[in-house]
C-alpha cells in the first residue's frame, strides 16, 4: 500500500509490534499498572521515568507478542541494577511459568530468554515484574527483542 494518495511519504511499513519487526518498547508508564501490593507507581511530569511510592511496591509491565513472532530478550533500564522476572502468559488461561535466565535478570543488563516465547496466534504475552525495594529505585523504560517465525 502506497501513502502517496494520503500526502505521507511512508517508505514501507513492516508488521510487528506498532511496525517495528525487532523490538517492542517498553515505557515507563508502562509499569503502571502496577503494584500488587496496592503501593502506588509513581511517573515522573516529563514521562522519563517512574518509580515505586513505597518501598513495598512492585511495579509489574505487560506486552503482547505479536502474531508469528517469538520474544527472545528483555532489557529494563533504571537508575539501579534491580534484579526483574520475566513470565509469559497466554489470555485463555492462567499459567504464568517464568522464562528469564534461570529465574531472574538485573536491570541494565540483556536478559535471555531460557524459553523464547511465541506469538503464534497473537494471544501470548510477557509480564515484567521488577523487585524494586526503595523508593529511590526508578525505571526509565524497556524493551523486548523479538524475531520474526513464519
Amino acid at each position: 500500500i502506497s501513502g502517496s494518495g494520503l500526502g505521507l511519504t511512508v517508505g514501507s511499513w513492516t508488521d510487528g509490534y506498532h511496525g517495528s519487526d525487532t523490538t517492542i518498547p517498553i515505557l515507563p508508564i508502562d509499569f503502571n499498572n502496577s503494584s500488587i501490593y496496592f503501593r502506588l507507581a509513581l511517573p515522573n511530569q516529563d514521562g522519563g521515568l517512574i518509580q515505586p511510592g513505597h518501598a513495598a511496591a512492585r511495579l509489574m509491565a505487560q506486552k503482547t507478542i505479536p502474531r508469528g513472532f517469538t520474544a527472545t530478550h528483555v532489557d529494563i533500564y533504571g537508575a539501579n541494577n534491580e534484579d526483574f522476572i520475566v513470565y509469559k502468559g497466554e489470555i485463555d488461561n492462567d499459567t504464568t511459568p517464568t522464562v528469564s535466565d534461570s529465574g531472574g535478570c538485573a536491570m541494565n543488563t540483556q536478559c535471555s530468554l531460557d524459553e523464547p516465547v511465541s506469538g503464534s496466534d497473537g494471544t501470548q504475552y510477557l509480564t515484567i515484574w521488577c523487585g524494586v525495594d526503595s523508593t529511590s529505585d526508578t525505571i526509565f523504560g524497556g524493551k523486548i527483542t523479538i524475531t520474526r517465525t513464519v
